[in-house]
C-alpha cells in the first residue's frame, strides 16, 4: 500500500463517527497483538463476568478496604522468614521443591 492510499483510508475513517472510530482502532490495535491477546482478552472478560455475577447473586462477599489490608499485614507478620526457608518449604499449602524465596521489602502502612 503507497501513502496516498493510507492516507485516503484514513480520511474515510475520520468521517466515520466517534463510536465508529474507537471500534476501528481497537480493532486494529487488537490486529497488531495476535491471536494469543485475543483468547486473554476475552478469558479475562469470562472471569470478570463470573466475578460480578457471584457477588450479585451473593455467592461471594466482598471485603471492606481496611479489612483486606489488615488481613495482608497480618500475613506478611506471620510469613516465615528466608533464613526460615529450606529447600522444600511449603507456602500456603503449596509445596514447592528447589526453591528459595528472598524477603521482600514490602509495607502496607495503615
Amino acid at each position: 500500500m503507497n501513502t496516498a492510499q493510507l492516507e485516503t483510508i484514513t480520511n474515510e475513517a475520520m468521517t466515520l463517527s466517534e463510536k465508529e472510530r474507537a471500534k476501528l482502532a481497537h480493532d486494529l490495535v487488537a490486529s497488531l497483538d495476535g491471536v494469543a491477546e485475543i483468547s486473554v482478552s476475552e478469558a479475562w472478560d469470562a472471569e470478570i463476568c463470573r466475578r460480578i455475577n457471584e457477588i450479585e447473586s451473593g455467592k461471594i462477599k466482598s471485603l471492606d478496604v481496611s479489612e483486606v489490608l489488615e488481613r495482608a499485614r497480618a500475613r506478611l507478620r506471620n510469613r516465615p522468614s528466608t533464613a526460615e526457608l529450606t529447600d522444600t518449604a511449603s507456602l500456603d499449602g503449596h509445596e514447592t521443591q528447589g526453591c528459595r524465596t528472598q524477603k521482600t521489602q514490602l509495607s502496607l502502612r495503615p
